[in-house]
């Protein structure tokens, strides 16, 4: 996540259309800004300012703000693989389904909302600071993406563990290489690029169980507990799941 900057922004704002399902959308710059006429939570077609981008490969999207502090993702996005890739384009994030502005999946809807839905992954100490009684963000954070040190620990940690190592101190023992979580996955798996779609998949997929574990080990308890919750939900008597949910 970054400001969106001519340095930043990968897309063609050069004033090319993208239609979708009747609606044009026209991407453009302005007094060095770059602009989205589009459909809004109205349906009427209306410029929106593009206050950040979000990802840069092998797409990125573009995220616009409202008055009411809300961060709102666009469904159409810029492919930045090459052109002989079929990238270098336009696209909808849901090509094959009409959505609609009223339509929770719109880019204006609650399911496109960056606050709620990916702020807390993305960037550091970040705070949403959702008011009910007014329906509106002040979200705040620290970094705008994820310090190293955010997931990992302090670096201080490994430090200290890496002029140790291979002595009696107590920090040659500490677990992790001083991390404060593992960088190696215990089940073994890894990232691979799929030659023929150039997605990346993982060998072995990862559960909304192991995302749990995850934000448990970092030390976000109200997170690991959500998703905890959820699987409680969709597994009343799974024993690994209830054994989380007692200890969180």
């Amino acid at each position: 996540m970054q400001e969106a900057t001519p340095d930043t922004v990968s897309g063609d704002f050069s004033g090319v259309e993208h239609a979708y399902y009747g609606v044009v959308s026209t991407f453009i710059r302005r007094d060095g800004d770059f602009f989205v006429r589009t459909d809004g939570p109205d349906g009427e077609l209306a410029d929106y300012r593009i206050a950040y981008t979000f990802g840069i490969e092998p797409l990125q999207q573009y995220l616009i703000e409202f008055p009411d502090g809300r961060l709102q993702a666009l469904s159409v996005c810029w492919d930045t693989r090459p052109e002989q890739l079929g990238g270098q384009r336009w696209f909808h994030l849901y090509p094959k389904k009409q959505v609609g502005h009223d339509d929770p999946l719109h880019w204006t809807g609650l399911q496109q909302n960056w606050n709620f839905m990916c702020a807390e992954c993305h960037s550091t100490h970040l705070q949403k600071n959702y008011d009910a009684s007014a329906d509106r963000y002040t979200t705040t954070w620290s970094e705008i993406d994820v310090s190293c040190e955010a997931r990992h620990g302090p670096g201080s940690r490994h430090v200290a563990w890496a002029e140790t190592a291979g002595s009696d101190e107590p920090e040659a023992s500490t677990g992790n290489l001083g991390f404060a979580v593992t960088l190696k996955d215990s089940d073994n798996g890894f990232w691979a690029i799929d030659p023929g779609t150039g997605v990346a998949s993982r060998s072995v997929p990862r559960t909304l169980l192991d995302r749990a574990r995850d934000l448990r080990d970092v030390g976000e308890l109200e997170s690991a507990l959500t998703y905890a919750r959820l699987l409680g939900d969709l597994a009343p008597r799974d024993v690994q799941v209830q054994a989380l949910i007692r200890e969180l």
